[in-house]
């Protein structure tokens, strides 16, 4: 279990904070632009040819796929708030050991150590090849 300074977490509860204002940011734009690219694929009597069907399909699918991309990012925030309050905000979720304050600056969310995170990507790498 690490152990911050009341200070510490005070400014990693801030950079949750300000990773969730700009998650929301981020899904309130991109719903926006996908109403503005839905009404502006439609013609004049509401029917499209193929090449538009098509773009719309994609334009959905990237839509979707950038949805679920925010609502990770969503859960990755809460995760690391309910880690906080219990107490092993900074503890590897894999191994336990500290996570490092540098990692968590640049990574607030960060659930794994170094060394975890490095076998995780190893091991999922090796299966995708």
């Amino acid at each position: 279990m690490s152990n911050f300074t009341n200070k510490q977490l005070e400014k990693f509860c801030s950079l949750l904070d300000r990773m969730e204002a700009l998650l929301r940011d981020e899904i309130s734009q991109r719903q926006n632009h996908a109403s503005a690219e839905r009404g502006a694929r439609a013609s004049v009597d509401g029917t499209m040819d193929l090449v538009d069907e098509a773009s719309a399909a994609t334009l959905t699918d990237t839509h979707i796929a950038m949805m679920n991309h925010y609502e990770q990012e969503g859960r990755d925030i809460e995760s690391a708030r309910v880690r906080m309050e219990s107490g092993f905000y900074g503890s590897c979720t894999d191994c336990g050991t500290d996570i490092g304050i540098d990692r968590l600056t640049a990574y607030p969310t960060a659930k794994l150590c170094i060394a975890c995170q490095n076998q995780r990507e190893k091991t999922y790498s090796s299966r995708a090849a």
